[in-house]
């Protein structure tokens, strides 16, 4: 991966958590969404939170133990079925399982 645009990374994870977010709000407003997928946004929130955020430049520096994180965290939603050219699936279900799969 070229490192040299890390900010790239960081400002997708911030677009994921900002959606989680939102879903997490929207979900407790209008009581939409079943217990357990809430639990699950809540969950997934909770574990993508400690990771580096964006700065809101593109100046972003990742230290080698950051990097390596973002790396892991790759790997990881890879297994757990999130990913370029991986089956899409927009149902709850799939979505509670693979939150699972990745919180392993």
């Amino acid at each position: 991966m070229n490192w040299s645009q890390a900010h790239h990374v960081t400002e997708k994870l911030d677009d994921v958590m900002e959606s989680v977010s939102i879903a997490i709000v929207v979900a407790s407003r209008t009581g939409q969404l079943e217990d357990e997928v809430g639990a699950a946004l809540d969950n997934l929130y909770s574990y993508l939170s400690p990771y580096k955020k964006d700065s809101g430049y593109p100046n972003t520096v990742l230290s080698d133990s950051e990097r390596d994180e973002f790396v892991e965290l790759a790997k990881r939603l890879r297994e757990a079925g999130w990913g370029m050219k991986q089956g899409y699936h927009s149902g709850f279900d799939s979505f509670i399982e693979k939150v699972g799969g990745l919180l392993q």
